[in-house]
């Protein structure tokens, strides 16, 4: 199941509505700056991508169907970094 994941969602993310998925470094800062490193300790990296590249494209009202634990108040400040 991972290996379809990978195929049908991290390729096309390195071209993600004509964007580049940033550094590592970036989007875990990203996380850190908007308090939801402790919330997305369980996701595994590509989660977590999935969530960054979602957050770019998406409002925080959008995410949280996505992502019902993760507090809206988060989410605002997460896409605000993402951008």
């Amino acid at each position: 199941m991972k290996i379809l994941v990978l195929l049908a969602v991290v390729f096309p993310l390195v071209t993600f509505a004509g964007e580049s998925l940033p550094s590592r470094a970036r989007r875990v800062k990203a996380l850190e700056d908007s308090g939801l490193t402790l919330f997305v300790q369980g996701m595994d990296e590509l989660d977590q991508d999935l969530l960054y590249m979602r957050a770019r494209t998406k409002g925080a009202d959008q995410l949280k169907a996505f992502y019902p634990k993760l507090p809206v108040s988060n989410l605002q400040l997460f896409v605000k970094e993402a951008q």
